[in-house]
């Protein structure tokens, strides 16, 4: 996912696409926030925050 490598041109491109897919969940059921703060990706985590990303989205295991 690209949120996970701080690829934040592809993540930007993808939410001004889809902004639907800030908040959806990838087959290893973790959403772009998840990923990015998984991956130790703050700037992006910030940045999808600031574009409405929900911070209680859970993964099956309780993650948000």
């Amino acid at each position: 996912m690209a949120a996970a490598f701080g690829d934040m041109a592809a993540v930007q491109e993808e939410v001004r696409k889809r902004p639907a897919s800030l908040d959806e969940k990838s087959p290893q059921d973790m959403t772009p926030l998840v990923s990015a703060v998984a991956a130790g990706q703050l700037e992006m985590a910030r940045w999808l925050l600031d574009q409405g990303a929900d911070p209680n989205v859970q993964t099956v295991e309780g993650l948000s």
